[in-house]
């Protein structure tokens, strides 16, 4: 077979799989098959699922804490999924990526960035505002 077709081949095979359903997802990821739960939230994530751009972003932020030996963590990886859900509407990924850029996890420190964060998170709510930056 010619390089040409076995490049077409490959393509056809990568998009003709497929996608991973949110219900085979979370039927890994409840059964302990934290890899493969982390491999279809990400492709779900590629796909725009902002549940699923957060749930990867938290399993690479806390890895064996929360999944064992199958998921190290990741923060920089796990700012970056963040970011994408934050792009895409995600309030909670607001929260997470401020306290990430207040702390320095997995990008710089950057405390303009955190306050802007939380700005966009807390919209209106000047008093969720000032409740969140009190406690620092």
């Amino acid at each position: 077979m010619s390089m040409k077709m076995t490049c077409l081949a490959a393509i056809w095979v990568a998009t003709s799989a497929a996608s991973a359903s949110a219900a085979d997802a979370e039927s890994a990821y409840e059964s302990g098959r934290f890899a493969e739960a982390l491999a279809q939230f990400e492709e779900r994530g590629l796909e725009g699922d902002v549940q699923s751009q957060e749930l990867v972003g938290m399993m690479y932020l806390v890895g064996p804490a929360l999944c064992g030996e199958q998921v190290a963590a990741d923060p920089a990886c796990a700012a970056r999924w963040f970011r994408a859900a934050e792009l895409n509407g995600s309030t909670t990924s607001q929260f997470v990526l401020a306290h990430m850029y207040k702390s320095g996890v997995g990008v710089p420190v950057n405390a303009a960035r955190a306050e802007a964060l939380l700005a966009e998170a807390t919209g209106s709510n000047a008093t969720a505002a000032r409740l969140i930056t009190a406690r620092r």
